[in-house]
Formats: structure tokens, C-alpha cells, sequence
């Protein structure tokens, strides 16, 4: 009695540091797998950003030379858009693709969870098929058939 315990506990116990390791590693590899996306884009896109920002400020620079003001009022609202939507842009990119990503993985793991008894599966536990429970002197219905009969 005191080793059936012990077993059902150990593998509780094995099956729980299991899975803990098993999602953090998915959850580990969608979050780099973002962060991976989300520097691949936004670097991409700030250099078109300051190759713009520099080719506009440089043809602001040349009409606005002879006259009194040297930066406009469009100019400074076209920076203003340009970063907002570069922000904006940012923080999209990120979040979809962390979460996105996260979920997708998330899903896909446990989605071995729900297949039949034949596949090879993550989580399949042969213990668990109901033939295997009957016909196994060790298993679960021959221990209750056991207590209840013989004692």
C-alpha cells in the first residue's frame, strides 16, 4: 500500500517538473522567436525611417536656407506621424507575434493530448488505455478488486 503510494506520488511529482519544464521551454522559445521578429522588423524599418528623415530634413534644409525659419511647422508634424507610426508599428509587431506565437505553440503541445491511443504522442501513458488497466495485475482496477474482495 505504502509503495503504491509512493509510485503514484513519484510519478505525479515527475509528470509535474515534466510539463513545467516542457511549457517553459515552448514559452521560452516563442518569446525569443518574438523577440527575434520584432528586432528583425523594427530595425528594417527605423533605417528606412532615418534614411527618410534624414533625405527630407536635407531637402527641408535646402528650400528653407535663404528664408527666416529654418524647420516648418509640416516638417515637424510629418517627424511627430512618422515616429508615432513608428512606435505604433513597434509595439504591433511585438505583441502579435509574442502572443500569436505563444498561443499557437501552447495549443499545438496540447493538442497531442487529445489524439488516439495507437499515435506517438507526448503525453501518451500507456497505463491510461482502459484494456491495459484490466488486463494489468498492477494496475488500478485490480488493486480496488483486491481491497474490496480480500479484505
Amino acid at each position: 500500500m505504502s509503495f503504491i503510494y509512493l509510485s503514484i506520488c513519484t510519478v505525479q511529482i515527475y509528470l509535474s517538473i515534466y510539463l513545467s519544464i516542457y511549457l517553459s521551454i515552448y514559452l521560452s522559445i516563442s518569446f525569443l522567436f518574438s523577440f527575434f521578429l520584432h528586432f528583425f522588423f523594427t530595425t528594417h524599418f527605423s533605417m528606412l525611417l532615418f534614411t527618410s528623415f534624414l533625405y527630407s530634413f536635407i531637402e527641408q534644409t535646402k528650400q528653407n536656407f535663404c528664408k527666416a525659419e529654418f524647420l516648418p511647422k509640416e516638417f515637424s508634424l510629418s517627424i511627430f506621424i512618422s515616429f508615432l507610426f513608428f512606435f505604433l508599428f513597434h509595439f504591433f509587431i511585438f505583441f502579435l507575434s509574442f502572443f500569436f506565437l505563444s498561443f499557437f505553440l501552447i495549443f499545438y503541445s496540447f493538442s497531442f493530448k487529445f489524439q488516439d491511443d495507437n499515435s506517438a504522442s507526448a503525453f501518451k501513458n500507456p497505463a491510461t488505455s482502459c484494456d491495459r488497466m484490466r488486463n494489468d495485475k498492477s494496475g488500478y482496477y485490480y488493486y480496488y478488486y483486491y481491497y474490496y474482495y480480500y479484505y
